[in-house]
């Protein structure tokens, strides 16, 4: 959904129902325009509804509201709206790619994993199986790497058309030079950031420099399809080369330079966030992975909700569970003087049954078993930054009214097939009835 935030700060900005005033003497309409026999509404009022409803979708679209209509909303109405003004015989190629990708996003599955319709869905008794159907068919993928397509042939064209129009003379000429002072005059949508245009222009080789250096990017971006190495480079450089337009020259292209954003592997960046910030509550180095045990109310309605929870979302699967009333939590209880008779709270086990054992409690075992879990929870773990005492506050409210917020219940919810092994309770009362059972 970040890229709908993109496009709501920047495209959709733009004043709209301004056109609705220009005269029809202009009206040279572009092929997608004359085919689909589409103009200017009548009054600049219309226009602006229309912008406020593209802003309205965008908006739903970031939050994951009523997800298919909204992205196929965005998508019609972007592709009408910042269409609109390229048919008055100036045509702006830094929006096209913006339609393409809102309709690429629309034929997706977006908002399927952060979003508030997530948050319904995954009520749903069929929720996991039909997640599991997604992430297999690839339909989590495609749209990414679609994006990513997008994004390199518009940097691939670009590069093209200067080796076609100017060949190796758009490098070993002085026109890289005479644009650079050019662009100190009012040319383009909006002025230089900077004023170092002119002065770079007179630095021998530095315009030979900057022209090679675009060129390349711009020719070799699609290589960052394939390979990882050139990944690392271009996407970079990409986006250095439009942040260096910006500046210089004043053309705004910073749209395609969030789109960079899309190269972003969010899952394993999300998850490396949220294992870092969980050690660092727990005051853990990155050593190997030690049994981390949860600790629950077994009587608890929302505990229990809080440990189904867990069990959806734990794909590493490191945790295990046991309640406060069962066989396993008072010998850990009494090793650091903790009373399990007011389970108030539940706890995490760090390192359970070794030397370096820890427990962690109230707000700080919760936020580290988050970050623990697949993205984007363990994003929440940013919480972390304020202080302890305040986030204990807040949790201890809660702890207070869990039973009038939720049912006592009489008993502990029972592992099934997709669970074996979690529950340590029952692998000790198990072990009792049959023998030796294994240390954890």
């Amino acid at each position: 959904m970040i890229f709908y935030v993109v496009v709501l700060l920047f495209p959709a900005q733009q004043e709209f129902s301004a056109w609705a005033t220009v005269s029809p003497a202009f009206w040279q309409p572009i092929w997608l325009f004359r085919v689909l026999h589409l103009g200017v509404p009548w009054t600049a009022g219309l226009l602006g509804a229309l912008a406020l409803v593209w802003r309205l979708s965008l908006v739903l679209s970031v939050v994951g509201l009523v997800t298919r209509l909204s992205t196929a909303t965005a998508f019609v109405l972007g592709t009408y709206l910042l269409g609109l003004p390229q048919n008055f015989g100036k045509t702006h190629h830094f929006d096209a790619y913006v339609v393409v990708i809102l309709g690429v996003l629309a034929c997706s599955r977006c908002g399927d994993r952060c979003s508030l319709d997530a948050l319904r869905w995954r009520s749903r008794p069929d929720a996991p199986e039909t997640r599991a159907r997604a992430e297999a068919s690839g339909a989590y993928t495609w749209p990414i790497r679609m994006a990513c397509v997008v994004v390199a042939c518009v940097f691939f064209a670009a590069g093209a058309a200067k080796l076609r129009y100017g060949g190796l003379a758009w490098i070993t000429s002085d026109n890289m030079a005479r644009l650079l002072v050019a662009h100190g005059y009012p040319l383009a949508n909006a002025d230089p950031l900077t004023a170092w245009g002119p002065r770079l222009a007179a630095v021998p080789l530095v315009p030979h420099f900057l022209a090679a250096s675009t060129v390349l990017i711009e020719v070799l971006y699609p290589l960052a399809l394939v390979s990882h190495l050139a990944r690392w480079v271009l996407v970079p450089g990409g986006v250095l080369l439009v942040l260096g337009i910006r500046g210089l020259m004043g053309p705004t292209f910073e749209t395609l330079a969030l789109c960079a954003l899309f190269w972003v592997p969010w899952d394993r960046a999300v998850t490396a966030v949220g294992h870092a910030s969980s050690r660092r509550l727990a005051g853990v180095g990155s050593g190997p992975h030690a049994p981390e045990v949860i600790l629950y109310d077994g009587t608890c309605g929302l505990c229990q909700g809080f440990v189904r929870f867990v069990l959806r979302h734990d794909r590493r699967e490191g945790f295990r569970f046991a309640a406060l009333q069962g066989s396993f939590a008072g010998p850990v209880l009494a090793r650091h003087g903790v009373a399990p008779s007011s389970p108030e709270t539940i706890y995490v086990v760090l390192g359970a049954g070794t030397p370096t054992e820890r427990l962690l409690a109230r707000s700080r075992a919760v936020l580290h078993v988050i970050g623990g879990l697949e993205s984007p929870w363990p994003l929440l773990t940013v919480l972390g930054t304020l202080p302890a005492a305040v986030l204990d506050v807040a949790y201890r409210l809660v702890a207070r009214h869990r039973f009038r917020l939720t049912s006592r219940q009489d008993t502990c919810p029972l592992p099934d097939s997709t669970t074996p092994g979690k529950f340590l309770d029952l692998e000790r009362d198990a072990a009792g009835r049959e023998g030796p059972g294994r240390a954890l």
